[in-house]
């Protein structure tokens, strides 16, 4: 199995028909007016797996890397959803995933977040979150903007 894509957006779904509906997609940075602030990111990813390859045999994790070097894992080797090319098995099959993700972040500057395939990285995506000043005659809350 291959990583095929992997991306940060601000929100991701799968209509009835499963195809990708991705809003705010290729983020790599966040503003807010207070820290520490929770960061609502999703995670879109596809795997591509080969026609020979047992479908049940693969796991993805993510770890979350702060400013200050800090590692956090979000998820261990939970295992992927795979399934056959039914129209042409003979072709590679593909495996997506979106993952909503909350993160605390303590304080500003980039935040990686590493996608694991099997154990092993195969993305690492950067995350700037940024300080902004607090609109003029607005409170700080500590909301994302």
């Amino acid at each position: 199995m291959e990583l095929d894509y992997a991306l940060l957006a601000e929100k991701a779904d799968r209509l009835q028909d499963k195809r990708l509906v991705i809003w705010g997609g290729d983020a790599d940075s966040i503003e807010t007016t207070a820290l520490p602030a929770l960061v609502q990111m999703a995670l879109v990813a596809r795997f591509v797996l080969s026609p020979e390859e047992p479908l049940n045999a693969h796991t993805f994790g993510l770890k979350v890397t702060s400013p200050n070097g800090e590692t956090l894992s979000i998820v261990e080797s939970s295992p992927l959803n795979t399934s056959r090319n039914e129209s042409e098995p003979d072709l590679p099959s593909g495996s997506g995933l979106i993952v909503n993700l909350v993160i605390g972040a303590k304080e500003a500057g980039a935040y990686v977040i590493h996608l694991l395939l099997d154990g092993r990285e195969v993305k690492a995506m950067r995350l700037r979150v940024d300080l902004a000043a607090p609109e003029k005659g607005e409170k700080e809350h500590g909301l994302l903007q």
